[in-house]
């Protein structure tokens, strides 16, 4: 891994370093703000570090950096690596140094990724829209980041969604900052995004490490449920003790609101204004008339909240609330017969807290419907085991 450079053209400034690394990795790695955040960019080593932490551990590569790199991320990277891999399931992968430098000067600004999402938004409230947050805490910058999530549509979509989310932001009063890179096409065998979701995004926070002295992430596991486990494949319930590790002197991360479960973000997030007109949490490439589908699993996990603590209405501008009435009964009498996954027990503890029970009715239909479904998954598996069976015995 070589020296960074910082290239600006058209309007546009690209962060970049070149890799040497084998067939399939691309030759370097980037990232691309404005023009006008130039100063903001670092002229270390330290995103492609982070951002390299879990591909080089799946693809079972060695690191070698000739560019500087933050002495403390040195000191801490063998506890990184180590958490990700307990947490995983590949081990450890050999890491050379060739410039260790103290941490530079602090920047001033305060940042964080905004999707729109209640995770967001529940950031928000804490750390913009509260009359007691510290200026220390205080956000001055908005992140919308390009470093895995928006893989079924790439950079296409990713354009298409900062459209859509760069007038909330102004509403909402805060500079969005606009990061692009080319960290989707780094190979990652046998992981999806959730796993690299959080160094992805923590990349982003050192790529403008000239810029802020903090970052913080809106981490969507709950404190009770933080915890390294093997085989989780899921970064996010490490962040709290990731983010330390991925910390300096001069930049700290940090995660907000893991104290709170999603339904209790959900009603903080029922109280801001400017998330009636544009909560964003469909799974939905491209939704219907609105925003939000209101029938992926993440709708109507929302809508459930908001529907029990009697805020729906509001946020008829973002869901299609016929198509959510018509579920309704249905959907929360499937939900109080369900004991996984974590954010579904979470809505069933909110219709314990609000007094919702469905009709007797509506719970038989969904019990009915989910011994169908069981029993169908197991026919379907019976189906590929015998498959797999069938081949082995023609191949001898």
């Amino acid at each position: 891994m070589g020296t960074p450079v910082v290239e600006s053209q058209g309007g546009l400034s690209r962060w970049s370093v070149p890799v040497d690394g084998p067939s399939g990795m691309p030759g370097t790695i980037w990232y691309e703000v404005p023009s006008q955040y130039t100063d903001m960019l670092t002229y270390r080593c330290d995103p492609a570090l982070i951002a390299l932490t879990i591909p080089a551990m799946r693809l079972g590569l060695p690191l070698v950096f000739d560019g500087p790199i933050t002495d403390e991320l040195t000191f801490q990277y063998r506890d990184l690596q180590a958490l990700y891999s307990a947490s995983g399931d590949k081990p450890p992968v050999p890491v050379v140094f060739n410039r260790v430098v103290p941490a530079a000067p602090a920047g001033a600004g305060v940042a964080a990724g905004f999707s729109a999402g209640i995770d967001s938004y529940a950031l928000l409230a804490e750390h913009h829209y509260a009359e007691d947050v510290p200026d220390a805490l205080r956000l001055t910058h908005l992140l919308f980041n390009n470093v895995g999530s928006h893989a079924d549509g790439r950079e296409d979509l990713w354009r298409r969604r900062f459209a859509r989310i760069a007038p909330v932001a102004e509403r909402i009063g805060l500079p969005i900052i606009p990061v692009n890179s080319n960290l989707d096409e780094i190979p990652s065998p046998g992981v999806s995004y959730e796993p690299l979701n959080s160094p992805a995004n923590a990349s982003v926070a050192h790529l403008l490490g000239a810029g802020l002295r903090t970052w913080i992430f809106a981490s969507s596991v709950e404190y009770r449920r933080v915890g390294v486990t093997h085989n989780s494949y899921n970064s996010a319930f490490v962040d709290p003790i990731a983010l330390p590790l991925m910390s300096t002197e001069s930049l700290a991360l940090r995660v907000a609101s893991s104290r709170m479960r999603r339904i209790d973000k959900t009603r903080l997030v029922a109280e801001i204004p400017d998330a009636w007109s544009s909560l964003d949490v469909c799974i939905q490439i491209e939704p219907l008339d609105k925003t939000n589908c209101a029938r992926c699993w993440k709708c109507r996990l929302t809508l459930g909240a908001l529907d029990l603590i009697g805020a729906v209405d509001r946020f008829d501008p973002q869901f299609d609330l016929d198509v959510w009435r018509a579920d309704r009964e249905a959907y929360l009498a499937r939900v109080s017969l369900l004991k996984t996954p974590a954010l579904v027990v979470e809505l069933n503890e909110l219709m314990a807290e609000v007094g919702y029970q469905p009709l007797p009715a509506d719970r038989r239909r969904a019990r009915q419907e989910l011994a169908v479904e069981k029993a169908e998954t197991f026919l379907r598996r019976v189906e590929r085991r015998a498959g797999r069976l069938y081949r082995e015995i023609t191949r001898r």
